[in-house]
């Protein structure tokens, strides 16, 4: 598989980053960009993603190959070869929210409450320290905002709680959800 696509020529000093989120490929997936190895995945049936920033040049085209390897007999069923599910192109700057990075549970929950516990996990890329406020709401309700340290190369989790009062249950005769909002 190959794609051709365009970086700005400004992506370096902006500290950008871009990164290859593939949500299935069967299998043992090699990723090149503009001949350079990015990167692999060693299984065919769960999601992976691969940061291509290193190998991008800026301003002109650049190419992703995508080497599928499906052996005969590797699996008890046919589960599709090649690239099988999307694949997305994620530009971020430099201090983001990790891969997957939002975790949700509801540790209490009652017809009166519910208490929502969330783990949110940042990345900064950058080559400096920086500080950085996570806040979190649902509807009406707010967890208290939460301000870190974030030091160069490293990634941090932040875990924050809401209340939401009288929340409205789900069931299979109201279906009933709510949407966590990020910042």
């Amino acid at each position: 598989y190959r794609k051709l696509f365009e970086v700005p020529e400004d992506f370096s000093k902006k500290n950008d980053r871009y990164y290859l989120d593939f949500d299935g490929v069967m299998a043992n997936p090699k990723v090149f960009v503009n001949g350079a190895f990015a990167g692999e995945w060693a299984y065919g049936y769960n999601s992976f993603r691969v940061d291509i920033t290193p190998y991008l040049k800026a301003g002109q085209k650049n190419l992703v190959a995508v080497l599928a390897h499906n052996l005969p007999r590797s699996t008890r069923w046919y589960p599709g070869a090649g690239i099988y599910r999307h694949v997305w192109l994620e530009k971020t700057g430099p201090v983001h929210l990790a891969h997957w990075p939002v975790y949700v549970t509801t540790p209490k929950i009652s017809h009166s409450e519910a208490v929502v516990e969330v783990q949110t996990r940042i990345v900064n890329t950058s080559r400096k320290d920086c500080e950085i406020t996570v806040k979190q709401s649902v509807g009406a309700a707010k967890a208290k905002p939460v301000t870190i340290m974030i030091e160069a190369g490293e990634e941090h989790e932040v875990t924050q709680k809401l209340t939401v009062k009288r929340p409205m249950l789900w069931s299979c005769e109201t279906p009933n959800l709510y949407q966590l909002k990020t910042t």
